[in-house]
């Protein structure tokens, strides 16, 4: 008799049985992976919506140098404001000043030392840049007049990748600039 005691107070014990948790962890594995997936995808995303906020700063930064007469070194004003040059395919633009007054990036312009900045970009490139494969964009105080590539009253756009999703930048001829997408 102790026996059939013994298994009746074996069933009516509450607890799970080894099926029960096997199905269990098998559905907190399955969400924690389908979390993860989705984690590296959206922090992909963050990290272009990043890079595309920090260009369109420093675009305003450029902005901001030439409309407040920022000098290149000690003394000297350039003579075509500040800018920014862009090259499609590169990780990296920089900022600089049009010292000469050429409304287009020439080598020298770019000294870290007097005030210009190179900016690199981690895993993000420029891949499209309209109707060219470079870019320079020149504030020219005091309006500011902006010139794309040496001419004025034009707009355009300017495509970041990270190899699976893209942000465009825009940017008119007033100089205001905004990112899509």
């Amino acid at each position: 008799m102790s026996e059939i005691k013994y298994y009746n107070f074996l069933k009516n014990q509450n607890g799970f049985t080894i099926v029960e948790m096997i199905v269990s962890v098998s559905i907190v594995v399955l969400l924690t992976g389908l979390f993860l997936a989705n984690y590296h995808a959206i922090n992909k995303r963050s990290e272009i919506n990043m890079v595309a906020q920090k260009m369109l700063s420093d675009i305003h930064l450029a902005q901001s140098k030439s409309l407040s007469l920022e000098e290149y070194g000690v003394d000297n004003i350039p003579l075509g404001g500040w800018g920014i040059h862009l090259v499609e395919g590169e990780s990296g633009y920089i900022i600089f000043a049009d010292d000469n007054g050429d409304k287009e990036y020439n080598i020298g312009e770019a000294d870290e030392t007097m005030g210009a900045k190179n900016i690199s970009m981690t895993n993000v490139v420029i891949s499209n840049i309209d109707l060219d494969n470079s870019l320079d964009i020149i504030f020219l105080p005091p309006n500011p007049t902006v010139y794309f590539n040496g001419e004025s009253g034009q707009a355009f756009n300017i495509t970041l990748s990270d190899g699976e999703s893209e942000k465009n930048i825009a940017i008119n001829f007033l100089g205001v600039v905004d990112v899509e997408n």
